[in-house]
């Protein structure tokens, strides 16, 4: 909350984000999650206290003359925009992504809560939860030797075994740090060796428990959400500039995340069979 003024909002969207995809009903969030929701709550006391003694009108843009009714119709008019393509997918969604490929997506979305559950059985670590290519570099210390690090640790928190490299392999390659065609080797990599880190650290845990969490973060961190941002980032209406950020014309980028939609609603399939033969019960 004293990091980034956007966190007004957290608390909200944290409740907003439980009622839509956790829990089932709102009694049972209530139930649940209370707690975590007055926790939540009581930061922006913090926030009010930072804003009264060190107010930054500059970081968001309050210096520029934009009337706050103009900022609130603008911002209603974007979660409009995004509530639409909820309900009435994008021409170009339903163009690029094949029918079977979309009923595969909401299949996903139909099993949320059993990969939730099973995310939630697996031993928990802290897990980076924003891991991909462009939050990570390379450091020369004063030795001269080489160390890698991890930037933006605003999503930081306990998390299944492998959930990071679920969003390391997918993330990467959606940003096109990896090339679609070359996924398969990049997982390969990327889960040998976080299981040769895991038994170094001193891990002997079955290494299909930290599968299981790399291919349930893997499905539901872009599987399930690459054709909506296919709509949100590469549709007409769109003033992404895809060539200054995926490197490469807005029709290749698409090509590359259908691809990658299919690699990765497989990771799916794999899951739920791990999920039968770890936590058949979820």
């Amino acid at each position: 909350m004293g990091s980034k003024e956007a966190m007004i909002s957290a608390p909200l969207m944290v409740v907003l984000y439980d009622l839509t995809l956790v829990s089932r009903s709102p009694r049972e969030a209530l139930r649940s999650h209370a707690r975590l929701y007055i926790g939540l709550g009581a930061t922006w006391i913090l926030l009010a206290w930072l804003m009264i003694t060190y107010p930054h009108v500059e970081t968001i843009g309050a210096d520029l003359g934009l009337h706050w009714l103009d900022y609130l119709r603008t911002q209603a008019a974007v979660i409009v925009w995004y509530l639409r393509l909820c309900f009435w997918p994008h021409p170009l969604v339903q163009r690029a992504f094949s029918p079977d490929l979309r009923r595969r997506v909401l299949e996903v979305w139909a099993d949320k809560h059993r990969f939730f559950d099973a995310l939630d059985r697996l031993p928990q670590v802290l897990c980076h939860n924003d891991c991909h290519r462009r939050n990570l570099m390379w450091h020369r210390d004063g030795t001269g030797a080489k160390e890698l690090i991890a930037l933006d640790w605003a999503f930081c928190g306990p998390g299944g075994v492998g959930m990071d490299i679920g969003e390391l392999v997918a993330t990467s390659t959606y940003f096109f740090e990896s090339e679609p065609a070359d996924v398969a080797a990049l997982e390969r990599t990327v889960f040998d060796g976080y299981v040769a880190g895991l038994r170094a650290a001193g891990w002997q845990g079955d290494a299909d428990l930290a599968r299981l969490g790399y291919t349930a973060c893997a499905a539901l961190w872009m599987g399930a959400t690459l054709p909506g941002w296919a709509a949100v980032m590469l549709g007409p209406a769109s003033d992404v500039n895809a060539a200054a950020m995926y490197g490469r014309p807005a029709e290749d980028v698409l090509a590359g995340w259908v691809s990658l939609t299919e690699f990765l609603l497989d990771r799916a399939d794999e899951a739920r069979r791990l999920m039968r033969a770890i936590c058949p019960d979820v």
